[in-house]
């Protein structure tokens, strides 16, 4: 083993080994994780714009980081890739992309006091006295997993391409006629009737006779088929297996961390007050004051407009720090003022008040955790050569039950159990759909390949094959009285529905025939075809039949029966906000759609491509044991 480490202490395969424990470590104490290294290759080229991998896996753990935190931890890296952020992601930067290739193409500028005062006047960077906040801004970079530069480059490029938008949204045109009979469609009201009647919650006094209960049974004969079971053995392979027989010593353990030592070290904190000013002479002024004794924050408040919250910018590390004053503040002794130092939001002068110095973790207190990351990773490469050993011997011939024994593996054996995954009673069992499908994919006593389920392997054996087979008739009873009392409520539901449209028709009031037939029943005053309170097959109905009609349409949980009581016509000529409204509505998605269209033209032209194989191997660098290791 320690060869292994001597051979290999300045592989990749080491590196990130050193690279994911020191995650870890600093994930622990709130430190950023952006140091974990990929083969930076470009994953997203659109004209002269590239993306590496490394800007795209950024961008994918700060989205993760953000959900992550919004939902108190419990959104976690499995929970992303499962619902495809990945992919996302990866769209997300290709569209930027194309975004800032086709802004550059164009040749279009925002001036650098735009930005700043959009950034400005973004509302949730404001403070309680309603004006921006440096430490509320901070937050949301801090919560977003975002640095100042990227994001101030961010609004650069949305506030470009808003030129485009608003140029395509000024060349798209709706006559205003076309705008009022839009209005008078959408706007328009109907009272409606709608009665729910739900057959589940019908009672059926009668019971089923043993003649009708054998006419329901040749009627569902199909429905009644058990189906095919199948019973095997299962010899299990993973990490928690392999990982029991390694062995690393503290000498091994030892050298690697001597190796990166740097790693294991919290940054030093400081806590840091700050004004901020539109001019040089301003600050200065201020500066001035402070340094003549006076109390910050009442010059904060005088001089600045500032108040407390403001004033007080928090705790900050090196790798959290503006860069514009990040070395100045980090030199200063504590009680020091600094400044006035320029920054891209004007002239800050800035105090420390408190210095935390950095934390250099011991080898002894990172020792099992730096032990369980090696394991980890070696783990993998004596999985996969174990696999492919133990499939060799299977393949020779040799039994199930005896590779299992010599490997110290665990066999277990399942009886009767259907494609999908439930035991003879119907119950469902907790085997793994990749396990249940590859049993019924096989030959009774063949063993299936060893298989690879994602996190381990799996070879099984089918041992017997039952085929599907017809229900007896005292087996399937249960069924059959289900089915038939099912039956019945259906048939009562429809005579209720036509008893009600009968009626409605005679001119018997909506009350009064609910309460009579025990269904639910609502008046609705104001429905429009925009409010889809309503299944769309009774939305249809009711906006295309004469006022007065009765309906009755299937819907979810059973059946509804409606009819239109009267037409609320709506008027454009006495709603013209209304209809400027819908109006500005209807050109806004127009230009919309053309300002897609306009990208993904752009996105051709300029031949926008993704390296699916950079993008594969970057996706695979971070799912691969990083959800223990990061998160």
């Amino acid at each position: 083993m320690l060869k292994f480490f001597r051979d290999q202490k300045d592989s990749w395969f080491v590196k990130g080994i050193l690279i994911l424990t020191a995650l870890s470590f600093m994930t622990l104490f709130g430190v950023s994780s952006s140091g974990l290294s990929f083969d930076n290759k470009t994953v997203v080229s659109v004209g002269s714009t590239k993306v590496s991998t490394q800007e795209l896996m950024d961008k994918f753990r700060r989205n993760v980081d953000a959900l992550s935190r919004m939902t108190g931890g419990q959104f976690t890296l499995k929970d992303a890739v499962e619902r495809g952020m990945l992919i996302s992601t990866l769209r997300e930067t290709g569209s930027r992309a194309a975004m800032n290739e086709t802004v550059n193409h164009l040749g279009l500028a925002v001036p650098e006091d735009a930005v700043r005062q959009s950034i400005m006047n973004e509302p949730m960077f404001s403070g309680l006295d309603g004006t921006f906040s440096r430490s509320a801004f901070n937050e949301f970079l801090k919560n977003t997993g975002q640095n100042e530069k990227n994001f101030v480059a961010d609004t650069f490029l949305d506030m470009k391409y808003a030129q485009i938008a608003e140029a395509v949204k000024a060349a798209t045109v709706l006559p205003p006629e076309f705008a009022e009979t839009a209005y008078r469609l959408d706007a328009e009201k109907r009272v409606v009737d709608v009665f729910k009647i739900n057959p589940e919650k019908i009672k059926i006094k009668q019971k089923p006779t043993r003649k009708e209960l054998e006419k329901t049974y040749e009627d569902i004969s199909e429905s009644l088929m058990a189906p095919e079971y199948r019973s095997f053995t299962v010899m299990s392979l993973s990490l928690d297996d392999v990982k029991k027989q390694i062995n690393v010593s503290d000498s091994e353990l030892r050298d690697l961390y001597e190796q990166d030592k740097s790693a294991y070290t919290v940054e030093e904190v400081r806590n840091v007050d700050q004004m901020l000013f539109d001019t040089q002479d301003a600050a200065q002024k201020a500066f001035d004051a402070v340094k003549k004794g006076e109390d910050f924050f009442k010059v904060a408040q005088r001089e600045a407009g500032q108040t407390d919250d403001m004033t007080q910018l928090g705790d900050i590390t090196p790798s959290t720090a503006t860069a514009d004053w990040s070395e100045a503040v980090f030199n200063a002794k504590k009680g020091e003022i600094v400044g006035p130092v320029q920054t891209s939001f004007g002239w800050q002068i800035l105090r420390v008040n408190k210095i935390t110095p950095k934390i250099e973790k011991k080898f002894a207190e990172v020792k099992k955790d730096l032990e369980e990351k090696v394991k980890n990773a070696l783990a993998f490469d004596k999985l996969t050569e174990l696999s492919k050993t133990l499939d060799d011997r299977l393949g020779a011939g040799e039994k199930l039950e005896t590779v299992a024994k010599d490997a110290k593996l665990p066999v277990k054996s399942y009886k009767n159990i259907d494609s999908a995954g439930n035991d003879e009673n119907g119950n469902k069992t907790a085997l793994p759909e990749d396990i249940v499908s590859m049993a019924f994919l096989y030959e009774q006593g063949r063993d299936t390949p060893m298989t690879e389920n994602g996190s381990g392997y799996f070879v099984l054996r089918v041992d017997e094959v039952v085929e599907p087979t017809m229900k007896t008739y005292e087996k399937a009873l249960p069924a059959l009285k289900k089915a038939w009392t099912e039956q019945k409520q259906k048939e009562e539901a429809k005579s209720i529905i036509k008893k009600i449209e009968k009626d409605l028709m005679n001119g018997a009031k909506p009350k009064d025939a609910a309460k009579k037939y025990n269904v639910t029943y609502e008046r609705i005053p104001d429905l429009t075809r925009r409010k889809q309170m309503l299944p769309s097959n009774a939305m249809f109905a009711l906006f295309n039949r004469p006022v007065g009609e009765v309906v009755s349409v299937p819907a979810p949980n059973g059946y509804i029966v409606t009819r239109a009581v009267k037409v609320i016509p709506a008027d454009p000529k006495k709603n013209v906000l209304d209809v400027a409204q819908l109006r500005r509505q209807i050109v806004e998605e127009k230009a919309a759609e053309r300002t897609n269209a306009l990208l993904n033209a752009f996105g051709e032209e300029f031949d926008l491509t993704i390296n699916e194989d950079a993008a594969n191997e970057a996706f695979g660098a971070m799912t691969k044991n990083l959800e223990e290791d990061y998160y």
